[in-house]
């Protein structure tokens, strides 16, 4: 009797759980386009999350909270600096960030020639540093619809070009198995790799366990807005 007792609450307990879970999960997201001071207000969500996603393969990136923290505000002062954001209720669970490429590019090359020859008019091009949508939220067309909203966000204010750069790697030691690319994702977005190769260093980890300032070959890809 006790026993049937107990599967009987349990169960309940079991039903009610699920359903919680079950309405909070059917919540909406909702995209939301900031700039201005109200871009500033989620500056450590985005510094959080940049730390941790550019932690792993394939950036390796060793984060420095305090840099992340001058990085972001000069970036929320650049022009046209835009942060796309996924909430899900009022949580934020993705991110999608874009300035002007004039701001960037002097931190991407010492020779912005590189640029010039290839046909890009820096002013007039839109560059996306990053896209980051939480683990758990994760196959619910959250970068599509974050891409959307500030591909038409750089559209409304003129930009004719969109752009970003990806890590290039053939072989690594630290690739996970079940890693993806998100190759397949600009190309979705009419996104194309170009021949501009980028080279920067950051503090990076090693196979062994190491941290070694490491140069980095990235892709340079672009788009037309037209």
């Amino acid at each position: 009797m006790k026993i049937e007792k107990f599967l009987c609450v349990s169960l309940v307990l079991i039903i009610c759980i699920f359903h919680v879970q079950s309405k909070e999960n059917s919540r909406p997201y909702v995209i939301k386009v900031l700039t201005g001071d109200k871009l500033k207000e989620l500056m450590p969500f985005v510094i959080t999350q940049r730390v941790l996603a550019f932690s792993l393969y394939p950036y390796l990136y060793v984060g420095d909270f305090v840099q992340e923290t001058k990085d972001f505000k000069a970036f929320a002062d650049a022009q046209d600096s835009a942060l796309a954001i996924a909430y899900h209720g009022e949580t934020p669970v993705g991110l999608l960030t874009g300035c002007s490429l004039s701001y960037y590019a002097p931190g991407l090359s010492d020779d912005l020639s590189v640029f010039t020859k290839a046909g890009v008019n820096l002013k007039k091009c839109y560059y996306f540093p990053e896209i980051i949508v939480v683990p758990e939220h994760r196959g619910n067309k959250l970068s599509c619809k974050l891409l959307d909203a500030l591909e038409n966000h750089a559209k409304s204010m003129g930009y004719e070009k969109g752009s970003l750069i990806t890590e290039s790697h053939d072989t690594h030691p630290l690739k996970p198995d079940n890693y993806k690319s998100l190759d397949a994702l600009w190309s979705f977005h009419k996104y194309r790799k170009t021949p501009v190769k980028i080279r920067i260093d950051w503090r990076t980890y090693q196979p062994d366990g190491s941290v070694q300032n490491q140069k980095h070959k990235l892709n340079y890809w672009t788009k037309d807005f037209k």
